[in-house]
């Protein structure tokens, strides 16, 4: 019986699809994981390349903004972080389904391969950047307790991190925690004590290692409730190292609830922290709900930006 050779049919591939194309799984890989930037440089795509990357950045940038302003309700960074994430998870479904580009000349796509490949370092220290920023800022005031200094619904940066490496120092003003039963309530004051410090109120002011703080009085204070804004009297306080700040005063010197108490010794590890807005804050004064705050309470130091805008809206952060 006479034998024929066996002929292997082959079918030619579709412009669409992707099957047989070895860069295009990497170039995924760099948009998911990186930025859909680097993901079409690596195709040697780059008019797509720059296209993701300047989208990205106004993404990024306007939610910024938006923030900072507070001109929008939408304006806060856990939007704007989402938003960048549909942008990699677009531009990965749009980068599936794209060859890398022809070589026109001899064979630049290997330079944009290496390119892509050079910026993931850097590319992976900024968004790892990104991450640590997103983890660390923005919250806003709730309560009255810091102000003048933060109003409430003014937002404000927390870093996490910042007492990892030293310590609080006088002035700081820290992010701190308390317990209420068998809740966690999330506070906001100054430093004023620091550990061995002896620290007493006299008169609405408080007196560190026996000598009382510095005080001027000002003119009033713009003091929001987040609905009004009314003049309240307010104090520029200097702490023993030179820092100044500003302090309200609501009431008459020693009429305060917390104007006058007998000086105690901060213990070891502790700080004594105090409210700006004198009569509205629960710090170490209130010796029943807050008394001194350890180093373990405190989750971060707190920094107030130059312009702090005095909006009714969304009540979320310290008291």
């Amino acid at each position: 019986m006479r034998a024929y050779p066996r002929v292997r049919r082959t079918v030619a591939a579709s412009p669409g699809r992707q099957e047989d194309d070895p860069v295009r799984m990497p170039a995924v890989l760099l948009t998911v994981f990186l930025s859909p930037f680097l993901g079409f440089l690596y195709l040697g795509r780059l008019k797509l390349a720059f296209l993701y990357l300047f989208y990205g950045l106004a993404v990024i940038l306007v939610f910024a903004l938006l923030y900072f302003m507070d001109i929008s309700s939408l304006s806060s960074m856990p939007y704007g972080f989402f938003y960048f994430l549909l942008v990699h998870a677009a531009g990965a479904l749009h980068c599936a389904n794209f060859r890398a580009a022809k070589p026109e000349k001899k064979s630049p796509e290997i330079s944009y391969r290496r390119a892509a490949l050079l910026l993931s370092a850097p590319m992976t220290g900024l968004m790892g950047l990104i991450a640590l920023i997103t983890a660390n800022v923005t919250e806003r005031m709730q309560g009255p307790s810091m102000a003048p200094t933060l109003q409430i619904n003014a937002p404000y940066l927390v870093n996490r991190y910042a007492y990892r490496w030293s310590e609080p120092r006088r002035g700081d003003i820290i992010l701190f925690t308390t317990r209420t039963g068998k809740s966690t309530i999330q506070r906001m004051s100054r430093i004023i004590g620091l550990p061995g410090d002896r620290v007493a109120m006299r008169m609405g002011v408080p007196v560190i290692n026996g000598e009382p703080l510095e005080r001027h009085r000002l003119a009033d204070c713009d003091f929001s409730t987040g609905f009004q804004t009314y003049p309240l009297p307010c104090f520029m306080e200097r702490l023993p190292e030179g820092g100044t700040y500003t302090a309200i005063a609501q009431s008459a010197p020693g009429t305060g609830r917390f104007d006058n108490h007998p000086e105690r010794t901060v213990p070891e590890g502790s700080y004594y922290v105090i409210g700006d807005n004198r009569d509205a804050a629960r710090d170490s004064r209130d010796v029943q709900k807050v008394g001194f705050v350890s180093a373990a309470q405190i989750q971060g130091h707190v920094y107030v930006p130059k312009v702090t805008p005095d909006l009714s809206a969304r009540l979320t952060g310290a008291y």
